[in-house]
């Protein structure tokens, strides 16, 4: 069959000053720095032209976009610009969006054509291990983000977090006190990743290294919280209209398959539907976390 089309990224902004102690970045790709809006505009144009309608706007540290502009900008206003200035047909996706940068401001401008989901990586679930990784926020901001965004904008907008199991010095308490925090927090997935350490990062020289086969075994329990938490957020999608872009032909014959607006898979009766555009469905029911 065809191959599936996938959304199109459009960088936005290279370089990254954050400074997790975990993280080669900074080293590998620079400070900070940010595409001029009208060369943002330009592509989202050009990517219209070619026939692009499912946009991602994405980056290094994608929050931190504007600051060294000049006069300063923010994502919101990028994002209000872009949202502008196309046409019919074509939505916006947002990449992962540090938890500190997602703005009153953002959560305003996060309407159609822009989608309802946001990524925030976590990374941990104590303000123990967020102060050893270098993380910039506590538990309790974050927790305060997930809520506001979710009375700002309903039941309707995904909310993934990212998280790092086996940081050194995680101890079983602190998992258990992190993976509970996780689970009370009103998440639609998760993206779980085993710490490895990164030759050069402060925290490769850590005391206390989790041993491999405990730090494996903790991402197994938290991805089946995630795997939990993405069925719920499927199942509570039943009856609502979405509006999903078709990607390609399904594991079926006669069956297409997509992606929602808030980044749910979708399988879709092929009748009346193109590969590559927009279309409306009305969820009936919910299958291993897939809408249909």
């Amino acid at each position: 069959g065809d191959a599936p089309i996938r959304r199109h990224y459009i960088k936005v902004q290279e370089g990254c000053d954050q400074r997790c102690r975990y993280c080669i970045v900074p080293d590998a790709r620079g400070s900070a720095r940010s595409v001029p809006p009208e060369e943002v505009l330009a592509a989202i144009r050009r990517a219209g032209a070619e026939g692009h309608r499912d946009i991602v706007l994405t980056g290094t540290h994608v929050g931190r976009w504007g600051e060294d502009l000049a006069p300063p900008r923010d994502l919101a206003h990028l994002v209000s610009l872009a949202a502008g200035s196309v046409g019919p047909g074509i939505r916006f996706r947002l990449a992962s969006l540090e938890p500190q940068d997602c703005t009153p401001g953002l959560l305003e401008v996060l309407e159609p054509p822009v989608c309802p989901h946001l990524h925030l990586p976590l990374q941990g679930g104590t303000n123990g291990l967020l102060r050893r990784m270098g993380r910039p926020y506590r538990t309790e901001d974050f927790a305060a983000l997930v809520q506001a965004a979710r009375v700002r904008h309903g039941a309707i907008l995904s909310i993934g977090a990212d998280v790092i199991t086996g940081f050194p010095g995680e101890t079983r308490e602190e998992f258990e006190e992190g993976f509970a925090f996780v689970e009370s927090l009103d998440l639609s997935y998760l993206h779980v990743f085993t710490y490895s350490p990164r030759p050069g990062t402060p925290a490769a020289g850590d005391p206390n290294p989790v041993p491999a086969t405990l730090a494996k075994a903790r991402t197994r329990s938290l991805r089946a919280l995630g795997e939990r938490k993405r069925s719920a957020f499927a199942a509570s999608m039943v009856g609502r209209d979405l509006a999903v872009f078709v990607e390609g032909p399904g594991e079926r014959p006669g069956e297409l398959r997509g992606l929602t607006e808030n980044f749910l898979r979708a399988r879709l009766p092929a009748q009346g539907l193109r590969t590559g555009e927009w279309a409306r469905m009305t969820v009936r029911d919910a299958v291993r976390g897939f809408v249909v």
